[in-house]
């Protein structure tokens, strides 16, 4: 026995496949047991993952308690997978690193902000990132507004404040037109560019109609209108229909930038 295992603190197989043979050929029942017994010896401090999984294998069914220290488990991993991936990044921004390196490590920074639950650091990060990425990638670039508007639209909240959704929308805009248009880039242009029933609102609004007179115009209920004109102030970055002249002023007929 002593080739195949260490006993002492803790006991070590001295292969894998030793480890494995040993424990298939318990039955379920030992199994779960022998479960029960680790989780109750392991120190929840010191080692709660370790102690969740062993309670999760000794559970003989739905175990609210049990499911409540696996899903603390799985927060702890994951906040500690980003905190791995941070260090990489840093680790990698002590080099020196060129233009376009140095720029990926910007977007790599920005997706772990967002993947982390930082909608807004990740936003700003991967708005910078897809500025930068503009000379050398536009695809890649397009791809990174699109996410970019991703975070900022989960990040924002009801009072819009340290909002970066109109800069997204604003650079996005600025983009020139893709040769052949994927999917990603006709998505891309729906979230950031007016849409013809908005480019309709907008003007109506511009000229000082009412949002029950311009529902009346294009058959569209007052809140439908209010709501409309809340998407196009955010498209063309203002605040107000104050600003309608001078924004729609830089668009083109279709609504592009000019």
């Amino acid at each position: 026995m002593r080739q195949l295992a260490e006993f002492g603190a803790p006991v070590r197989f001295r292969h894998p496949l030793a480890r494995s043979a040993a424990y298939r050929s318990a039955s379920f029942s030992e199994r779960q047991q022998l479960h029960a017994a680790l989780a109750e010896v392991t120190d929840p401090q010191v080692d709660p993952d370790r102690r969740a999984w062993h309670r999760a294998q000794a559970a003989t069914g739905p175990d609210e308690e049990v499911a409540l220290e696996l899903e603390r488990s799985a927060g702890r991993a994951q906040a500690g997978a980003f905190g791995e991936a941070l260090e990489l990044l840093a680790t990698a921004e002590a080099r020196p690193l060129d233009e376009l390196a140095s720029t990926r490590v910007d977007l790599l920074r920005g997706n772990v902000a967002f993947a982390s639950g930082s909608g807004s650091d990740g936003a700003a990060l991967l708005l910078r990132a897809a500025r930068r990425l503009e000379p050398f990638d536009l695809e890649l670039a397009r791809e990174t507004y699109l996410t970019a508007w991703g975070a900022a639209s989960v990040a924002a909240g009801p009072s819009g404040e340290g909002d970066v959704l109109p800069e997204i929308c604003r650079a996005a805009q600025a983009l020139p037109p893709p040769g052949a248009p994927r999917p990603l880039d006709l998505m891309l242009e729906g979230l950031v560019q007016l849409t013809p029933q908005q480019e309709q609102i907008a003007r109506l609004a511009r000229d000082g109609l009412s949002n029950p007179e311009i529902g009346a115009q294009l058959f569209l209920s007052a809140r439908t209108v209010e709501w409309q004109l809340a998407k196009i102030f955010t498209k063309l970055g203002i605040g107000s229909r104050r600003e309608l002249r001078a924004a729609l002023a830089r668009l083109g007929q279709d609504g592009q930038p000019t």
